[in-house]
């Protein structure tokens, strides 16, 4: 689709940062047809990442469509699936062998009849290694983790009429089936995220119905390696309540992730190792507000992404950034045309983090895949577009270069300015500037013969801007 994006507003809630260190950062749109939602991101040992989702007229026509990119955002190849008149990809995973792991569903029929579980493992090169068709009709495929000993757990719900049934199953190295669990008696029970534990157990976090009164509320399932039940945990307010994600702590507690009566409120629960409630901590961002997603940082806190709420001019793509304790530290909406959210989110390899973003045209019946590469204070740059980059007032000439670039910038307000060049792996090569800075126009030669020829990354940095720009060097 061929469109006049926006250029993305930042939204800032917090106006206290720690030092930043030195993230690549950029934003792109990925389209192929009328309609693409990025499901799932992860980031791969080269420092690039796997992107999978789905492409197609609409949600009942559609393809599992999954992208390789660099560390730039490049893409390096794609990959379209078509099993049924509906393919989705749901998640994807990274094996211990560097090859990516999907799962999803397909359907003869319509995203809420006939779906059938479907896991598949591609190469590298996106070759596909084997596949896995469930047997039983109703279930999705979620989550997909590789446990210790090898093959991989993933979890499936029934999604056709009134769904009660989890199922969890273990596959072999192979793709095969070694065993199953399943679940029954869940009145609307759907599990919407599953962690692995750190005694190889797995948590599990969704909905269940409990009365006509307080209609859904939160559910949580505890389960040794063996995926047998450890205990089982009902909670919520008086209203209706969907737990999206969860996520284990350094003290082997569980923080949760929920929505309260249609998102008017974002809730975080924290829960003991034995399901009792330890804390709860609640984010009035406006109904509509939801927490899709919650990963693990290296300090031990949490990064969240979904949409915001009506307490935004439009329902932007929301994240959030906890520490340890559960506490925000800061708060970030992206906006675009109409509507966008994130379904997953990840910290990368430089502290920053990965978004799987999707940007909706006429609120849903159009969308796109969105990603963005986040610093660690949420700062994105501009989008790899010469005329974004000129009305930001920055330019590189001559590009390609060869021996010598000059990489023009403006500033309005005196700052710490920081420009760094990382190569197409996303390694950083050079920095040649860290200084502050008085406003007004500024010019730096960079020396690119001591280079190799290829494609590189220039980072420019301010207090409180990044852009980046693509630079090529020839020999």
């Amino acid at each position: 689709m061929n469109r006049n994006y926006l250029p993305v507003f930042i939204l800032l809630i917090t106006l206290a940062f720690g030092a930043r260190g030195q993230s690549l950062t950029w934003q792109k749109v990925y389209s192929l047809h009328d309609k693409e939602v990025a499901s799932s991101v992860a980031q791969t040992a080269d420092g690039g990442y796997i992107v999978a989702g789905y492409t197609g007229s609409g949600y009942d026509t559609s393809d599992m469509w999954i992208l390789r990119l660099n560390a730039a955002g490049d893409t390096l190849w794609t990959k379209l699936l078509d099993f049924e008149k509906v393919d989705w990809a749901l998640s994807v995973t990274i094996s211990s062998d560097s090859s990516y792991v999907m799962a999803g569903f397909t359907s003869p029929n319509s995203v809420s009849s006939g779906t059938i579980m479907k896991v598949l493992k591609l190469s590298r090169n996106g070759d596909i290694l084997w596949t896995f068709t469930d047997t039983i009709t109703g279930l999705i495929a979620g989550d997909v983790v590789q446990p210790p000993g090898g093959g991989y757990t993933l979890f499936g719900c029934n999604y056709d009429g009134n769904p009660d049934t989890i199922a969890v199953i273990r596959l072999r190295e192979n793709g095969q089936e070694d065993w199953r669990r399943i679940y029954q008696g869940l009145t609307f029970g759907i599990i919407y995220q599953m962690k692995p534990t750190r005694d190889t157990g797995y948590i599990l976090a969704g909905q269940i119905y409990s009365d006509s009164i307080t209609g859904y509320d939160n559910y949580l399932m505890r389960l040794n390696h063996n995926c047998d039940t450890v205990w089982t945990k009902i909670f919520g307010t008086v209203n209706w309540d969907i737990a999206y994600a969860v996520e284990e702590d350094m003290n082997g507690h569980y923080l949760v992730a929920t929505a309260e009566d249609y998102g008017a409120n974002t809730i975080l629960y924290s829960v003991g190792e034995d399901g009792s409630i330890l804390d709860i901590r609640t984010y009035g961002l406006g109904t509509g507000s939801y927490l899709y997603a919650l990963s693990k940082t290296d300090d031990g806190g949490f990064i969240a992404s979904g949409v915001a709420g009506t307490a935004f001019t439009d329902h932007g793509l929301l994240v959030m950034r906890f520490d340890a304790a559960g506490d925000s530290l800061w708060t970030r909406v992206y906006q675009q045309v109409q509507y966008a959210w994130s379904d997953d989110i990840h910290q990368t390899m430089d502290e920053g983090y990965i978004v799987a973003g999707t940007v909706s045209y006429n609120y849903g019946n159009n969308s796109d895949m969105w990603i963005l590469k986040l610093d660690e204070s949420g700062l994105v740059g501009i989008r790899d577009n010469p005329a974004d980059a000129m009305a930001a007032g920055i330019s590189i000439s001559p590009n390609p270069c060869t021996t010598t670039a000059a990489i023009r910038y403006s500033l309005i307000n005196a700052s710490v300015v920081t420009i760094s060049i990382y190569d197409a792996f996303g390694r950083k090569v050079d920095e040649p500037v860290r200084s502050f800075q008085a406003p007004g126009s500024h010019c730096l030669q960079w020396d690119a013969g001591k280079h190799r020829a290829g494609l590189y990354c220039c980072h420019i940095k301010t207090d409180d801007k990044a852009a980046m720009l693509k630079l090529m060097v020839t020999k």
